[in-house]
């Protein structure tokens, strides 16, 4: 079954993307199989370095990408797509917790003050 683009979820800077028929949904750069967990792993590894992932993947990988993969990582980004969602559903919650907080406290939101004035 041929992969939908509009399937992509981009995950970061549009280098790192996610999609259910590739590699289960790991983060991967985009445009390949080769996911954020395998470059990280292999740029850990004795003798992984830039220059010996351009070398050895080259046509597949790029500087960017690998800048890409890093910069992923420092976020905490290591979680597959269903623990993204699950992260996102736990941070709505805690928002709307923390306005319900608020308005019990008797302050008004931002959004009333802006629709008041």
């Amino acid at each position: 079954m041929p992969i939908d683009p509009k399937e992509y979820t981009y995950l970061w800077k549009d280098r790192i993307v996610s999609h259910p028929q590739i590699l289960g949904g790991k983060p991967t750069i985009k445009g390949t199989r080769l996911s954020v967990e395998f470059v990280m792993d292999l740029m850990r590894s004795p003798g992984g370095t830039t220059e010996y992932m351009l070398e050895n993947y080259s046509g597949l990988i790029t500087r960017e990408d690998i800048k890409a993969c890093h910069e992923y990582t420092k976020t905490g980004a290591q979680l597959s797509l269903g623990g993204w969602e699950k992260l996102q559903r736990d941070m709505d919650e805690q928002e709307r917790l923390e306005e319900r907080q608020w308005r019990d406290a008797g302050y008004p939101l931002w959004e009333e003050n802006a629709s008041a004035g």
